[in-house]
């Protein structure tokens, strides 16, 4: 049993590029919790399955926001030495209570990680529900939903050097988790990069992203465009 504050179960990402393949994260991840406050129980029931139940305070959200709790559970299973797939699911509700309609959010999160001699993969696949979130006509609102997906490959052609690409979709029109972003039907990217690490604890890497949207929600050069492109250098050291 674990109290306290946690960064987040959910997702294949992390927030710190070090502990990623690549260096930019996928709006997938971006819109997913980065911490959560509340209680865990995970119970390991061999070698290769644990489960876990959780309750936190909201989503994404140190304090908490209304009377609801965040409920949730994972399992993870790993079946040998290279593979391991998790799955979580979390359902909550973060209308404030001085609303009468309720907004109740289910997700799940799903993704797996293969490492093998030079290959490393990593896949995602999310899908959301949330009641009383889409405007069907003036006196009638519906269930909306999203579906976001990842998947990476990295390949460590050499002893310092290693390539990668990825591949994302992200689809959240009734923007349950993106609000105001005015992404519509969908977002689509890929990814490319070379990775450098001469040290254990130094890596540099240059990465080079493109990103489609349906609708114009990009802004730079003083517009907004459907198309975004990305050129990032970075540099991670830690001790």
């Amino acid at each position: 049993m674990d109290v306290g504050v946690f960064r987040s179960h959910i997702g294949l990402e992390s927030t710190q590029p070090r502990e990623n393949i690549t260096s930019s994260m996928t709006l997938a991840n971006v819109y997913e919790p980065y911490y959560f406050s509340g209680a865990k129980l995970t119970y390991l029931l061999n070698p290769k399955l644990s489960i876990q139940v959780n309750a936190f305070n909201s989503f994404s959200s140190i304090i908490e926001t209304n009377k609801n709790k965040l409920l949730g559970s994972s399992i993870i299973f790993a079946p040998n030495d290279y593979l391991t797939m998790t799955y979580n699911f979390i359902t909550g509700d973060d209308t404030p209570d001085s609303l009468k309609l309720k907004h109740q959010r289910y997700y799940h999160n799903f993704y797996l990680t293969y490492q093998k001699k030079k290959i490393s993969i990593g896949a995602e696949f999310n899908y959301g529900i949330q009641e009383y979130s889409k405007r069907i006509n003036e006196y009638t609102i519906g269930t909306a939903y999203m579906n976001s997906s990842l998947l990476l490959l990295k390949h460590q052609s050499f002893k310092k050097v290693a390539f990668y690409g990825r591949g994302e979709w992200f689809s959240d029109e009734d923007e349950i988790l993106s609000a105001g972003t005015n992404m519509g039907k969908y977002t689509y990217g890929a990814t490319v990069g070379i990775e450098y690490k001469p040290l254990k604890n130094l890596v540099f890497s240059i990465e080079g992203r493109q990103l489609s949207s349906e609708k114009e929600n990009f802004y730079y050069n003083g517009d907004y465009h459907k198309e975004r492109k990305e050129f990032i250098f970075c540099v991670d050291v830690w001790f």
